[in-house]
């Protein structure tokens, strides 16, 4: 995937840190489903600013042959285009950029 112009990261060397990313979003997904007042909307764009935050090119480039985690959106969009709970909070459909068919969909079970 294009992380940046000109600037294609290799996702078999970041495929284990993507599923962490996932199972830990699942996490706290769960977690937010046992309080009546969650806000997901609120949850997932917070969410996105915080994964997703600028930095510069230069600090991709210094870090990204050593570096196993996903940059910025593709990091971001991996993740949230993976929930179900995502797609449904925002209506996302098969036309949009950010739908996963849940048939693709890595999927995590928390008991607790």
């Amino acid at each position: 995937e294009e992380v940046l112009p000109g600037l294609v990261q290799d996702s078999s060397i970041t495929v284990t840190e993507c599923l962490a990313d996932i199972g830990g979003l699942a996490f706290m997904e769960a977690l937010g489903a046992k309080e009546t007042s969650f806000d997901f909307k609120e949850f997932y764009r917070k969410y996105g600013e915080g994964a997703g935050a600028k930095v510069s090119r230069t600090y991709y480039c210094s870090t990204f042959l050593d570096d196993v985690h996903p940059f910025g959106r593709v990091r971001t969009n991996c993740v949230l285009s993976n929930s179900a709970k995502f797609i449904s909070t925002f209506n996302i459909t098969e036309t949009d950029g950010m739908y996963r068919s849940s048939a693709i969909q890595v999927v995590f079970f928390y008991f607790f």
